[in-house]
């Protein structure tokens, strides 16, 4: 496997200087699909409703305050990662397909840098190439990149690959490429907290890098850990020093954390097999991955999956002097995947995302044992056979890249490998909602609520991380959330008798009160659906739905005043809030305050330029000053808030 070789040059028609644009010209390609497909899950939490985005005062503000949008349990920091979107909302709005071009130009720059890194390694431009090809195409990496907002996982991959690049340049140039990817360093850890690993890659790198003109002293390993290797950790450190000042501890309890942490790690051996398996053979790849935890040591399947990394360890280990590329991608495998060893509970065993960085060394090892055996086979046969399984690897990217098309494909999807997943049910739930697909919604959402725990016939049966697991689900918004589609259905006593057992779990629950406002509104019960909105509100004073719903009770009742007052309100706590903006400027042209209804009309398009309604009341009160008697600006229909 020596860069000397004359297959280490394949492919020979293609210029060496060349060869990074053509791969990342490969992982455009492997991505292109991706631009038709809408925002799915967490996308609909982190941008689709995240009105922090609207404003780059929110965005630079995250640099000193977490990350911990409403849906979500966890509370993360990565300001960068939010500002990249914060300048995407102000590009593309809430069009996903500017958001799809970016992760795929990402894609395609870290999948360049696979290769530039290869080859500032090693030596070998056909090795490197088959690397940096193998990482664009690898359809492990779709989550990574199709999924929107977990852009976080290929930015920061992306950033760690530049700033190794910079570091083994910094050899040649000097300070300015080392201070480069000492800055790099920063803002990969400003993206995603996996790049608290970067220290040990460029230790890793770095030595690989030394030891390619035989072995280093002493000495030059003592220069090397004072010079270059520590301030990475410095940065790291400094990093964790600001993260623990703006998030605090992880205090959000979760379902890894009912096992013991030997168990977990003896457990991680059977997963650690699971990402080897996505890694050389990516078939029936979906969204979650039920790993059942070993309960005791003598679990056969857990030693023999201890048995086999020992024995994989070991070949490693034995490589290191003949064909130290492979040893170098094990070691980066291994080092990649050490934040999610559940030394620190996880919410799951694993993800195909978590697997993005980890795949680079994968592709390092596996492009040079490709080269190797093209070497030994020799001819056009062999190559015949590289390109043939790039192909593949492709065909599948490409297919995989459709089941994220939208969130019922991906649901479904999921749900032919995993039936006992709520959070799987709840959110196909949702998505039909979304589609106007109400009996499909209400379906999905019972399934959900037949999972829990507490409602399982044979719950005793159920492991303590069985149990935990599956609590990880809100229950009590899946409750609200399908009394919302019984509202929608017009069954509306069914639809109070839902939201009450959302209350009953979660007492002062903010969605299930709003709903049961709306829903008493639509009965009638109009007392009811004013302390119901009252409630959520004394609750929570900052939940703009429920003001701009109390605000359209109002409205209807003459109360202009009170009506104005709570539109301000919702205003005041979702400043993006555009409906609450029409209806505003509704309430101030009826109390005859043109300049301000036009004002507040005007904004309310300029956030949302769809909403029809807004152009209506805005050419009615323009029209107005004209002719006094022009049609009365309209509110939305109930629920609009």
């Amino acid at each position: 496997m020596s860069a000397g070789t004359p297959e280490s040059s394949w492919p020979s028609w293609l210029p060496e200087g060349r060869r990074t644009w053509a791969i990342a010209l490969v992982a455009l390609a492997a991505y292109l699909n991706t631009i038709p497909n809408d925002f799915v899950w967490d996308d609909l939490h982190l941008i689709v409703q995240n009105e922090r985005l609207a404003s780059f005062e929110n965005a630079f503000r995250a640099f000193g305050a977490p990350a911990n949008e409403s849906g979500l349990r966890h509370s993360y920091y990565r300001p960068l990662d939010v500002l990249t979107f914060t300048v995407d909302r102000a590009l593309f709005g809430l069009q996903p397909a500017g958001y799809h071009v970016e992760n795929a130009a990402i894609h395609a720059g870290a999948a360049a840098c696979v290769f530039r890194v290869g080859l500032a390694l090693f030596g070998a431009p056909g090795a490197a190439f088959l690397a940096g090809l193998l990482f664009a195409v690898h359809p492990v990496n779709t989550e990574a990149v199709t999924f929107v907002s977990m852009r976080s996982y290929s930015l920061s991959t992306l950033l760690m690959l530049a700033s190794l690049l910079l570091l083994l340049a910094s050899r040649r140039r000097g300070l300015a490429a080392y201070f480069g990817s000492l800055v790099c360093c920063a803002g990969a850890l400003l993206v995603h907290e996996q790049a608290l690993v970067l220290p040990l890659l460029a230790v890793l790198a770095d030595a690989a890098d030394l030891r390619r003109n035989g072995p280093p002293t002493r000495e030059a390993w003592i220069r090397a850990l004072a010079t270059r290797w520590l301030p990475f950790g410095g940065v790291a450190a400094v990093y964790l020093i600001f993260r623990h000042a703006a998030v605090g501890p992880l205090s959000v309890p979760m379902a890894s954390g009912a096992v013991a942490l030997p168990l977990r790690l003896f457990t991680m051996a059977r997963v650690i097999w699971v990402d080897l398996q996505l890694l050389a053979l990516p078939i029936n790849q979906h969204m979650v991955w039920e790993i059942t935890p070993s309960v005791s040591f003598a679990d056969p399947k857990g030693l023999a999956a201890v048995l086999g990394l020992t024995a994989l360890a070991a070949g490693a280990y034995r490589l290191r002097r003949f064909a130290f590329p492979m040893t170098f991608g094990a070691l980066w495998l291994a080092i990649s995947l050490t934040p999610y060893s559940q030394v620190i509970p996880l919410y799951d065993w694993t993800c195909e995302r978590w697997l993005y960085l980890a795949s680079a060394g994968f592709c390092v090892a596996a492009g040079h044992g490709a080269a190797w055996l093209a070497a030994k086979g020799g001819g056009k046969e062999a190559r015949f056979v590289i390109a043939t399984g790039l192909a593949v690897l492709m065909a599948l990217t490409v297919k995989r890249n459709g089941d994220w098309r939208d969130g019922i494909r991906l649901y479904q999807q999921t749900l032919h490998y995993t039936q006992d997943a709520p959070v799987v049910w709840g959110n196909l739930g949702y998505e039909c909602r979304r589609a106007g697909l109400l009996p499909e919604s209400e379906r999905a959402y019972r399934r959900a609520i037949a999972l829990d725990p507490r409602a399982v016939s044979g719950v005793e049966r159920l492991t303590a991380y069985e149990r935990a697991w599956r609590s990880q689900t809100d229950y009590a918004d899946l409750h609200a959330n399908l009394g919302d589609v019984l509202r929608g259905m017009g069954r509306l006593p069914d639809a109070v008798a839902e939201l009450s057992k959302a209350l009953a779990i979660t007492p002062g629950h903010g969605a299930a009160l709003n709903n049961l406002g709306l829903t008493y509104d639509d009965m009638g019960k109009l007392d009811e659906a004013r302390a119901a909105f009252e409630e959520a509100i004394r609750r929570n004073p900052s939940f703009p739905a429920a003001h701009s719903n109390l605000g359209n009770h109002y409205y209807r009742h003459g109360d202009l005043a009170h009506a104005a007052a709570e539109y301000e309100a919702a205003i005041r706590a979702s400043p993006a809030f555009a409906d609450a903006h029409n209806n505003l400027g509704s309430v101030y042209f009826r109390m005859g305050r043109i300049d301000d209804a036009e004002r507040e009309l005007t904004r309310a398009l300029a956030l949302k330029p769809d909403l029809a309604q807004a152009a209506q009341n805005l050419q009615a009160v323009r029209g107005a000053r004209l002719a006094p008697r022009s049609p009365s600006p309209s509110l939305p229909p109930p629920g609009g808030g």
